[in-house]
């Protein structure tokens, strides 16, 4: 049997929590609807997104000042049936548009500056650790997170009934009762699983086959390919190294390590030439060890280095 469209689960999503809120909804009513939330994750990810956006359009409603009222009316309850049954249309239209509450700019953004590095609690006890110069934004649900920019790392308390989604660029990550990391730059995404599993979907316009990780997988996105690949519980712990506030390098090119950096420092290390580049070096360094790494350039390796204010060039 085929599996429906993305816009015939978000019909029926819909019409589930419509009925969801009427005064008749039955023991039978809750089963048939734990029934359709168990057929996919994709049921359960439409409903988890109709809840939200009714909950906000009932809101919108409710505060939207009448046309005409003569006197003060009593605070209510709950929305009144006309309220409900506007707020279901505006859903529905809403849906038929392709057009979702979540995919819009919404809920808090949390921001870190370069070098910065911050860890927000969730209320149901899930950890999200930020990088530097990264920019999420959490939903009002709290279980669906965009990362706009940069790299955070997710510690999730898993809910079968609430799947938590982190979107990036054109793919979504579903938790499965999971830590993992997810780094966006430009043209590149990033997916590294430490514990647990994880499904990742991409959002294109001919998205590919979701592909489940396990602990140790990585996911290496670009606009072109999508690769996966393996790594030790070690390697991973040394690409997380930024979360005990260092940057591990192994056999790594200079310009790489250059790079890796940058993204902690305000002072730039630009590397002026090829062979310079290619150079490769290994060890523990602090995030804001601009100064070590130039050291060990020049007085390990001989290259010459190059203090220009907010620049320091290393040269053969």
């Amino acid at each position: 049997m085929t599996a429906p469209d993305a816009k015939t689960t978000n019909m029926e999503a819909a019409a589930w929590v419509e009925r969801r809120d009427r005064a008749d909804w039955s023991e039978a009513d809750q089963e048939n609807l734990d029934a359709w939330l168990a057929q996919s994750t994709a049921n359960l990810i439409a409903y988890h997104r109709m809840c939200d956006s009714w909950q906000r359009s009932e809101k919108l409603i409710v505060l939207r000042p009448p046309a005409a009222q003569t006197r003060p009316q009593p605070i209510r309850h709950g929305a009144s049936p006309s309220i409900k049954a506007a707020t279901a249309a505006v859903m529905l239209a809403i849906v038929g548009a392709g057009i979702f509450f979540l995919q819009r700019p919404s809920g808090r953004v949390y921001t870190t500056a370069i070098g910065e590095h911050q860890t927000l609690r969730l209320s149901d006890g899930s950890c999200i650790e930020l990088n530097t110069n990264t920019v999420v934004r959490i939903a009002q649900s709290g279980r669906a997170v965009t990362l706009e920019r940069g790299e955070a790392f997710f510690q999730i308390v898993h809910d079968e009934a609430h799947p938590f989604v982190v979107t990036a660029d054109n793919h979504r990550v579903i938790d499965l009762g999971t830590k993992f990391d997810v780094r966006k730059e430009a043209g590149r995404l990033e997916v590294a699983l430490v514990e647990g599993k994880a499904r990742v979907d991409a959002l294109g316009a001919e998205p590919s086959a979701p592909m489940l990780l396990a602990p140790g997988d990585v996911l290496v996105a670009t606009a072109n390919s999508i690769s996966l690949k393996k790594r030790s519980k070690a390697s991973l712990a040394d690409q997380l190294g930024w979360r005990r506030d260092v940057i591990v390098f192994n056999h790594t090119a200079l310009a790489d390590a250059a790079a890796e950096l940058n993204r902690y420092n305000g002072k730039k290390i630009v590397i002026a030439d090829p062979s310079a580049a290619k150079v490769k070096i290994g060890g523990t360094f602090p995030v804001n060890g601009t100064a070590q790494l130039t050291d060990v350039a020049r007085d390990l390796f001989g290259l010459r280095v190059e203090d220009r204010n907010d620049e320091v060039i290393i040269s053969r």
